[in-house]
């Protein structure tokens, strides 16, 4: 039906093309499955015995008519009867449709007819004798979009729950703390300060669009996170200038004032979120770099300052146990990495991934081997050297052996050899690739082979053999088989030049590599904070401090994730990273504030300084006492009421807006919630 029924356009001949003409050498990549049909179609009913001993239906190697082939590739789940050789029953039976790329054909008119096939099976074959799963790129590619367009509709919901809660709490500031009057201005400022973000996101996805950057469904989640963090400076400045306004003052010297108390805090938390970005950009896997531009992080402190000794002591042992905790939760991070963490639960990637899991790895995990500099092949030593290839592939642990192996030169010994006994010395003039490629029962290695261009010498060929175990179905057992491989291509590299390829690979690779590029990225963004921080406050003890909280936090993100049953993964790795660079958003702000007072005080300690600058309401003005003989507990007292506010703003309405992600049955979106959850972890004790 698939060799058939869908067609493709080829522009050289003007002509659509079913797969059965255009399929090229991967024609016969499913004949073991038809012959094996043809020799139980030829047995049923049959009563020659001399038929059944030319036709075996054997299993893992079946012959008919003296042609044998492997049923490894294709049956999956295999039930044998009591003879130990025949099948009882088949769970799961594969079919490859490979074919040669040609000249004519462009990337999209592949993946439409991958889509072509999928959805046929998917939405009008009649599956009631048998289920059938399509599996491809394109077909992959297409339930990761479906995965990113499923959430479209919360970053709506997310913005109406922003707004109204800036709306709310930004009236209550005003009235509340500040007793201005209720105006409509107010709520368009806050609903504007919600506005800005998707307009932002808008701007930067034209750019990096034209700049060649590729749509990513994860960059769906970037909207909630831009919306979540972005709001934070902005109910900065609005207190600031609720704060400080009053009829006495002009509106340029009142813009300059909020800005001078909030400029400098926000331009540290807006460049290490750059670097944080950057950081996630360049050490991040191609889906996650994208992901990388739009995403983020939001951290919300809860500062806790208490003169008591005993308060203090309490307040020391729980971070001290937070911290332990932390560390000890470093040693538990599992990597993992599945479908079930891009798909939504109703993809079909998920139910082929399980029957994968399931009834293909354990039984048969192959390796393409391609030697890319096969020698002279009628040179009889090195056929020698290119069977010890083989045959050291074949003593692999976990290795099925020989008859999982499909070695085109042992049949062409076999072709060389018939010719010989025939014709004697005069065969080598007459044997040829070409030949040997045309006869019916090896056309198969059209596949396998590659020639130099109209000569007789081979340029490359590919030889593949299988492994099997319960085990491989875990990546740490893959991964340590995937290294012997390269061990073997290594050992042989300078003779024959080998490479390996197995689907898994990419994906080994990546998950290998996460540990490492994890606490580089992490590493790199931690000391690029630190040295923006000091660049802004020159206080080397605050320095170290925003520091400490910084670490805190990371370590904290990474270890206590392990926790709720999150393991690490590309996505993970990249919040995590970013987390650095958005946990010292709030730690700046208060240290900078903090520190700015200090600078101050030392500049303009008279108490005419104190009472210039209007540091609380008029109502907190009666009940407590401006100047404070000891200016640490003033300080801190003035940089809570300069940003203690709209820490609690940022604090709630971060996780507000990614509420709505908790209800999407998506593990990158519950990923996110989670994280930006865990922030609310650090408890920082102040003295």
């Amino acid at each position: 039906m698939v060799s058939s029924r869908f067609l493709m356009y080829d522009s050289n001949t003007k002509t659509d093309q079913s797969f059965k003409e255009f399929c090229g050498g991967f024609c016969l990549v499913n004949e073991p499955v038809r012959q094996f049909y043809n020799g139980m179609r030829a047995l049923q009913g049959n009563t020659s015995a001399e038929l059944e001993k030319r036709i075996s239906l054997t299993y893992p190697t079946s012959e008919i008519f003296s042609t044998k082939f492997s049923l490894l590739p294709h049956f999956f789940g295999v039930e044998l009867n009591e003879d130990g050789e025949t099948l009882k029953s088949v769970g799961l039976i594969a079919l490859l449709f490979r074919a040669e790329k040609h000249p004519s054909w462009t990337p999209e008119m592949v993946k439409e007819w991958e889509l072509k096939v999928g959805h046929f099976f998917a939405k009008e074959y009649n599956q009631t004798k048998i289920q059938v799963n399509a599996l491809s790129p394109a077909i992959v590619e297409r339930d990761i979009v479906r995965s990113g367009e499923y959430l479209q509709p919360f970053i709506l919901v997310g913005f109406v729950i922003m707004c109204t809660f800036c709306a709310t709490t930004t009236i209550i500031s005003s009235v509340v703390m500040f007793h201005h009057r209720i105006t409509f201005n107010k709520v368009i400022l806050a609903v504007t300060a919600c506005i800005v973000p998707f307009l932002a996101c808008g701007t930067a996805f034209g750019v990096i669009f034209l700049l060649g950057v590729t749509f990513s469904p994860l960059l769906c989640i970037t909207p909630f996170l831009a919306l979540a963090i972005s709001v934070d400076d902005a109910f900065l400045m609005i207190h600031a200038w609720n704060r400080i306004e009053s009829d006495d003052i002009q509106i340029l010297l009142l813009k300059l004032q909020v800005l001078s108390e909030t400029g400098p805090a926000i331009a540290i938390s807006a460049i290490t979120n750059v670097l944080a970005f950057g950081s996630g950009a360049i050490s991040s896997p191609p889906e996650i770099r994208i992901f990388c531009i739009g995403n983020a992080a939001c951290i919300f402190l809860d500062m806790c300052y208490q003169p008591d000794a005993r308060i203090s002591l309490i307040v020391i042992f729980v971070w001290t146990v937070y911290v332990a905790g932390a560390i000890v939760g470093l040693f538990h991070v599992k990597i993992d990495l599945s479908p079930q963490k891009l798909f939504l639960p109703d993809s079909n990637i998920i139910e082929a991934d399980r029957i994968h899991n399931t009834y293909v790895i354990p039984f048969y995990t192959p390796a393409t081997v391609v030697v890319n500099n096969p020698g002279n092949i009628s040179d009889p030593d090195n056929i020698r050297e290119l069977f010890a290839v083989k045959r050291a592939f074949e003593s692999i642990p976990d290795a099925i052996g020989p008859e999982s192996t499909k070695f085109f030169l042992s049949d062409y010994i076999a072709y060389e050899a018939t010719f010989t006994d025939e014709l004697g010395d005069e065969s080598s003039s007459v044997i040829s690739i070409d030949d040997f490629l045309k006869w019916p029962e090896y056309s198969y290695w059209k596949g396998f082979v590659k020639k130099e261009n109209e000569s007789q010498d081979i340029a490359r060929f590919m030889f593949i053999t299988g492994y099997h175990g319960a085990h491989l179905v875990l990546w740490s057992e893959r991964a340590r088989l995937l290294r012997s491989w390269r061990e073997q291509v290594d050992h042989f590299a300078k003779r024959f030049n080998l490479s390996v390829f197995t689907e898994d690979g990419f994906y080994i690779d990546l998950l290998e590599s996460i540990p490492s590029i994890t606490w580089q990225s992490a590493l790199a963004t931690f000391i690029s904070v630190v040295v923006v921080c000091s660049l802004f406050i020159s206080h080397a003890a605050t320095v170290v401090f925003v520091a400490m909280s910084v670490f805190a936090t990371c370590i904290g993100v990474f270890s206590y994730m392990s926790m709720f049953g999150m393991t690490l993964d590309p996505m993970v790795m990249a919040i995590s990273i970013m987390c650095i660079g958005f946990s010292v958003d709030i730690p700046a702000h208060v240290s900078f504030h903090f520190h700015a007072d200090f600078i101050c005080l030392k500049e303009n300690p008279s108490q005419h300084y104190l009472h210039s600058r209007p540091i609380i309401s008029k109502t907190f003005s009666q009940e407590f006492t401006l100047y404070c003989s000891n200016q640490y507990i003033f300080r801190l007292l003035h940089t809570l009421c300069s940003i203690g506010f709209p820490v609690i703003q940022a604090g709630l309405s971060t996780n507000i807006c990614v509420l709505p992600l908790i209800f999407v049955p998506l593990y990158m979106a519950q990923n996110c919630h989670l994280n930006i959850c865990l922030r609310l972890l650090i408890v920082h004790e102040t003295k």
